[in-house]
């Protein structure tokens, strides 16, 4: 078995580092690499389970699975219900201008945010509501809670190369379930849900996750020979990456390709390149600045969405193309500060609190 030593879950760090950059990016700006950040996440925390975490879960209870599921989103939930919070008045606010205000929708979703069910709605407008990227944070939930039952499964399949077909199949059923989705479904609420947000899509990214840390596990690490192999393969990996943004981002590229099976394929290749960390890349990309971020982004994720929205709706709305352009890179920075000033807060409030 391969230790997981500090200098791994560096490397690991990083990657979250680079997955919340995109998501961020995304967001600021309206574009980036952020559904190939949320699918390395989700990889990212099937992987995990399966190399930290003792293996009790062949006798698991769902009471127990459910009791540790809790546990870790503990640190997460204070900050999910006080973005949610500052998300309340100014979507109650917009929908009274718009007169669509509507008090049972509201009900129902703080109800919903409250017990980090929401991503169990099959409709984004409810799934994906107030702070609207806590779905993520739900439909993690739901996986940790089903996590038990999923690696039991996979941990008796012993095989290397029949964990390699499971991620193959995984990103195949994915791709299959976007193609039929976007083909026969033109409810753009019920389409965004069951592509995106579901926890039941989400399940294939978490399988990903789990195989691929029970090969790394079963197979010996490699010596340090193969540098030149491991430097052609991460910056052949980065340059496709980089293209892929490019070709997403100006709309040259297909729904199919940039949902699946681009995302869940990168997401699996990014997670075993930062944990083996053999290449210029990685090594380069693993610094104090990426694990600091890393190591707060799971508070910045909650928190930078309601940052970035009552920017946009109080000064960035009536701007002209140019202006907007201009003030977002001036008050990205205070942006930024605002995410990790308050995560690195709330982290340090935690700490001390043990």
């Amino acid at each position: 078995m391969i230790s997981s030593n500090n200098k791994k879950l560096d490397s690991i760090q990083a990657l979250r580092a680079l997955a919340f950059a995109g998501v961020f990016i995304g967001h600021f700006f309206i574009c980036g690499w952020s559904h190939i950040a949320v699918s390395t996440f989700f990889v990212l925390s099937g992987f995990l389970l399966t190399i930290k975490t003792p293996n009790d879960y062949e006798t698991c209870s769902f009471a127990t699975s459910f009791k540790k599921a809790v546990k870790r989103i503990s640190k997460l939930y204070p900050v999910h219900i006080v973005t949610m919070l500052m998300m309340l008045p100014c979507m109650i606010w917009q929908d009274k201008i718009l007169q669509t205000f509507d008090p049972v929708k509201y009900i129902k979703q703080v109800v919903l945010n409250i017990f980090v069910v929401s991503s169990l709605y099959p409709s984004a407008d409810i799934a994906s509501s107030l702070n609207r990227v806590a779905w993520f944070l739900s439909s993690l939930f739901v996986l940790y809670i089903i996590f038990p039952y999923l690696y039991r499964l996979l941990n008796r399949i012993k095989g290397v190369h029949s964990h390699v077909l499971i991620i193959l199949i995984s990103i195949a059923v994915q791709t299959m379930i976007v193609y039929l989705i976007f083909g026969g479904i033109y409810d753009e609420n019920l389409l965004v849900y069951l592509t995106h947000i579901s926890p039941f899509y989400r399940i294939f990214d978490m399988v990903c996750g789990i195989s691929l840390g029970l090969i790394v596990r079963r197979i010996p690490e490699e010596k340090e020979s193969g540098k030149v192999t491991a430097a052609v393969i991460e910056i052949a990996v980065f340059l496709f990456f980089l293209f892929q943004v490019y070709l997403t981002d100006s709309g040259a590229t297909s729904i199919y390709l940039y949902r699946a099976p681009f995302c869940p394929a990168m997401g699996v290749i990014f997670t075993l390149l930062f944990y083996r960390k053999k290449g210029p890349v990685t090594k380069l990309l693993t610094n104090r600045l990426t694990v600091f971020v890393g190591n707060m982004s799971g508070y910045a994720y909650l928190i930078h969405f309601p940052v970035i929205f009552y920017f946009n709706i109080f000064v960035v709305m009536n701007l002209t193309s140019l202006r907007r352009t201009i003030i977002h890179l001036v008050v990205l920075p205070l942006t930024l500060g605002i995410t990790f000033g308050g995560s690195y807060l709330y982290d340090r409030f935690i700490s001390e609190r043990k």
